[in-house]
Protein backbone atom coordinates (compact mmCIF):
# COMPACT_ATOMS: atom_id res chain seq x y z
CA UNK A 1 0.00 0.00 0.00
CA UNK A 2 1.48 3.31 -1.05
CA UNK A 3 0.45 6.88 -0.58
CA UNK A 4 2.19 9.64 -2.53
CA UNK A 5 2.18 13.41 -2.45
CA UNK A 6 4.26 16.05 -4.19
CA UNK A 7 4.91 19.74 -3.89
CA UNK A 8 6.86 22.24 -5.96
CA UNK A 9 9.40 24.28 -4.01
CA UNK A 10 10.89 27.63 -5.01
CA UNK A 11 14.31 26.72 -3.66
CA UNK A 12 17.31 24.96 -5.07
CA UNK A 13 17.36 21.17 -4.91
CA UNK A 14 20.41 21.41 -2.62
CA UNK A 15 18.72 23.67 -0.07
CA UNK A 16 15.55 21.60 -0.23
CA UNK A 17 17.40 18.33 0.36
CA UNK A 18 19.30 19.88 3.27
CA UNK A 19 15.92 20.77 4.80
CA UNK A 20 14.68 17.19 4.39
CA UNK A 21 17.90 15.80 5.82
CA UNK A 22 17.40 17.83 9.03
CA UNK A 23 13.99 16.33 9.90
CA UNK A 24 13.62 14.71 13.29
CA UNK A 25 15.74 15.09 16.39
CA UNK A 26 15.99 18.66 17.68
CA UNK A 27 14.53 20.08 14.45
CA UNK A 28 11.37 18.02 14.86
CA UNK A 29 8.99 17.13 12.05
CA UNK A 30 7.96 20.72 11.12
CA UNK A 31 4.22 20.02 11.36
CA UNK A 32 2.11 18.52 14.16
CA UNK A 33 5.31 17.86 16.07
CA UNK A 34 3.30 17.15 19.21
CA UNK A 35 1.53 14.30 17.43
CA UNK A 36 4.85 12.85 16.30
CA UNK A 37 6.06 12.97 19.91
CA UNK A 38 2.82 11.42 21.15
CA UNK A 39 3.29 8.60 18.63
CA UNK A 40 6.81 8.19 19.97
CA UNK A 41 5.50 7.89 23.55
CA UNK A 42 2.90 5.34 22.50
CA UNK A 43 5.55 3.40 20.65
CA UNK A 44 7.75 3.33 23.72
CA UNK A 45 4.84 2.01 25.81
CA UNK A 46 4.47 -0.78 23.24
CA UNK A 47 8.16 -1.68 23.53
CA UNK A 48 9.44 0.23 20.51
CA UNK A 49 12.26 2.78 20.42
CA UNK A 50 10.03 5.86 20.71
CA UNK A 51 11.81 9.18 20.32
CA UNK A 52 14.56 8.32 22.80
CA UNK A 53 17.24 8.02 20.14
CA UNK A 54 16.86 11.35 18.35
CA UNK A 55 19.54 11.42 15.66
CA UNK A 56 23.36 11.31 15.75
CA UNK A 57 24.01 14.56 13.86
CA UNK A 58 21.72 17.59 13.45
CA UNK A 59 22.34 18.19 9.73
CA UNK A 60 23.83 15.05 8.17
CA UNK A 61 22.61 11.48 7.80
CA UNK A 62 24.19 8.19 6.79
CA UNK A 63 22.71 4.78 6.08
CA UNK A 64 21.97 3.07 9.38
CA UNK A 65 21.53 6.28 11.40
CA UNK A 66 18.50 6.43 13.69
CA UNK A 67 16.10 9.35 13.27
CA UNK A 68 13.69 9.20 16.19
CA UNK A 69 11.75 5.95 15.56
CA UNK A 70 12.98 5.68 11.97
CA UNK A 71 16.27 4.36 10.55
CA UNK A 72 17.99 5.64 7.41
CA UNK A 73 17.71 2.78 4.96
CA UNK A 74 19.01 4.59 1.88
CA UNK A 75 20.32 8.03 1.04
CA UNK A 76 21.41 9.51 -2.26
CA UNK A 77 22.75 12.92 -1.18
CA UNK A 78 20.87 15.76 -2.79
CA UNK A 79 18.31 13.42 -4.35
CA UNK A 80 16.55 10.98 -2.02
CA UNK A 81 16.18 9.81 1.55
CA UNK A 82 14.43 6.60 2.60
CA UNK A 83 13.55 5.99 6.24
CA UNK A 84 12.27 2.67 7.58
CA UNK A 85 9.97 2.74 10.60
CA UNK A 86 11.24 0.86 13.64
CA UNK A 87 8.16 1.63 15.70
CA UNK A 88 5.84 -1.17 16.75
CA UNK A 89 3.34 -1.61 13.91
CA UNK A 90 1.31 -4.45 12.43
CA UNK A 91 3.35 -4.11 9.23
CA UNK A 92 6.46 -2.56 7.74
CA UNK A 93 6.61 1.12 6.80
CA UNK A 94 8.94 3.31 4.78
CA UNK A 95 8.82 7.03 4.09
CA UNK A 96 10.80 8.24 1.09
CA UNK A 97 11.55 11.80 0.00
CA UNK A 98 12.80 12.48 -3.52
CA UNK A 99 13.99 15.85 -4.82
CA UNK A 100 13.65 16.44 -8.57
CA UNK A 101 15.23 19.61 -10.03
CA UNK A 102 12.94 21.89 -12.03
CA UNK A 103 15.53 24.61 -12.47
CA UNK A 104 18.39 26.27 -10.61
CA UNK A 105 16.10 27.49 -7.83
CA UNK A 106 13.13 25.19 -8.15
CA UNK A 107 12.41 21.56 -7.49
CA UNK A 108 9.64 19.08 -6.87
CA UNK A 109 9.58 17.00 -3.69
CA UNK A 110 7.84 13.66 -3.90
CA UNK A 111 7.05 11.90 -0.64
CA UNK A 112 5.95 8.27 -0.60
CA UNK A 113 4.70 6.31 2.35
CA UNK A 114 4.82 2.59 1.71
CA UNK A 115 3.18 0.16 4.09
CA UNK A 116 3.24 -3.64 3.92
CA UNK A 117 0.57 -4.89 6.34
CA UNK A 118 0.81 -8.10 8.33
CA UNK A 119 -2.56 -9.77 8.30
CA UNK A 120 -6.00 -8.29 8.91
CA UNK A 121 -4.76 -6.24 11.86
CA UNK A 122 -2.22 -4.59 9.58
CA UNK A 123 -4.84 -3.70 6.97
CA UNK A 124 -7.16 -2.31 9.65
CA UNK A 125 -4.30 -0.17 10.97
CA UNK A 126 -3.64 1.26 7.48
CA UNK A 127 -7.25 2.27 6.91
CA UNK A 128 -7.74 3.56 10.47
CA UNK A 129 -4.74 5.87 10.17
CA UNK A 130 -5.17 6.90 6.53
CA UNK A 131 -6.92 10.24 7.19
CA UNK A 132 -4.72 11.32 10.13
CA UNK A 133 -1.60 10.37 8.16
CA UNK A 134 -2.86 12.29 5.13
CA UNK A 135 -3.36 15.41 7.29
CA UNK A 136 0.05 15.07 8.97
CA UNK A 137 2.02 14.33 5.79
CA UNK A 138 0.26 17.04 3.76
CA UNK A 139 1.12 19.50 6.54
CA UNK A 140 4.69 18.23 6.65
CA UNK A 141 5.09 18.84 2.92
CA UNK A 142 3.74 22.41 3.19
CA UNK A 143 6.03 23.11 6.16
CA UNK A 144 9.00 21.58 4.34
CA UNK A 145 8.31 23.86 1.36
CA UNK A 146 8.09 26.93 3.60
CA UNK A 147 11.29 26.02 5.49
CA UNK A 148 13.29 25.35 2.30
CA UNK A 149 12.08 28.57 0.65
CA UNK A 150 12.94 30.57 3.79
CA UNK A 151 16.42 28.98 3.84
CA UNK A 152 16.88 29.91 0.16
CA UNK A 153 15.90 33.53 0.86
CA UNK A 154 18.26 33.65 3.85
CA UNK A 155 21.11 32.33 1.71
CA UNK A 156 20.34 34.97 -0.93
CA UNK A 157 20.50 37.74 1.69
CA UNK A 158 23.80 36.38 3.01
CA UNK A 159 25.29 36.24 -0.50
CA UNK A 160 24.14 39.72 -1.47
CA UNK A 161 22.66 40.69 -4.84
CA UNK A 162 23.22 38.42 -7.82
CA UNK A 163 26.16 39.36 -9.96
CA UNK A 164 25.72 39.49 -13.75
Amino acid sequence: MTEMRQIDVAASPEVTFETIQRLGGETGWLFADGLWRLRGRLDRLLGGPGFRRGRPHPTELRVGDPVDFWRVEAIDPGRSLCLRAEMKLPGDTWITFEVHPLGRRACRVIQRTTYVPRGLRGRLYWYATLLPHRWVFDGLMRALKARAEAAERAADRADGPDQP
